[in-house]
């Protein structure tokens, strides 16, 4: 696969977080896991895979999520759009974007670079590619967890915030999600 464009959605959903409030600060992003913030894990780890040339980090309030994140000339840190769907849409007509582009989270807290090879190596030539977790390998090594599990032939599986839109091509998938993404309210089976 070429080299790809790293977005890490770090935002927030309207009103208070409580997860949040009870770790001391109103982002997610910026509860400390393991004596940093959060974000600074998924993050350091895109910067930390050879197929990664960018990082671009998109948030509500990019001023203190750059704070935290450390030093290199690779990171961009971007205000967000309203709305997820409408952020990623306006990439698509944006000429300077890098493609492919994936797209993962500020709570990916145990994404490692290995990971990232693994999943670009196998969504490589994909116009969309979602990563899933099975349940039993999941279950396996974080037997508390506590996911949403769509079922399939074969086993149940969960999101794993892990998404590669290859193209400008995807622009029009991103037109069908933009309305649930409004709401809030996501569209039967979805992440």
């Amino acid at each position: 696969m070429s080299a790809a464009t790293a977005v890490v959605l770090a935002g927030s959903r309207p009103g208070k977080d409580p997860f949040a409030e009870s770790y001391g600060t109103d982002l997610k992003a910026l509860i400390p896991v393991g004596g940093e913030p959060m974000v600074r894990r998924p993050v350091e780890a895109l910067l930390q895979s050879e197929g990664i040339t960018l990082v671009r980090v998109l948030a509500q309030q990019p001023e203190r999520i750059r704070d935290v994140l450390p030093e290199d000339a690779r990171i961009s840190v971007e205000a967000s759009g309203d709305t997820i769907a409408a952020t990623l849409e306006k990439m698509c007509v944006d000429p300077s974007v890098r493609w492919p582009i994936l797209v993962t989270t500020a709570d990916h807290a145990l994404l490692t670079p290995a990971m990232i090879a693994d999943f670009l190596g196998k969504a490589a030539g994909a116009d969309v590619a979602i990563g899933l977790v099975s349940q039993a390998a999941l279950l396996k090594r974080l037997p508390q967890t506590k996911r949403t599990w769509l079922k399939f032939r074969g086993g149940a599986y969960s999101g794993a915030n892990l998404f590669l839109l290859g193209s400008p091509k995807i622009r029009s998938t991103l037109q069908l999600w933009a309305p649930t993404s409004r709401t809030g309210r996501r569209p039967s089976g979805c992440c």
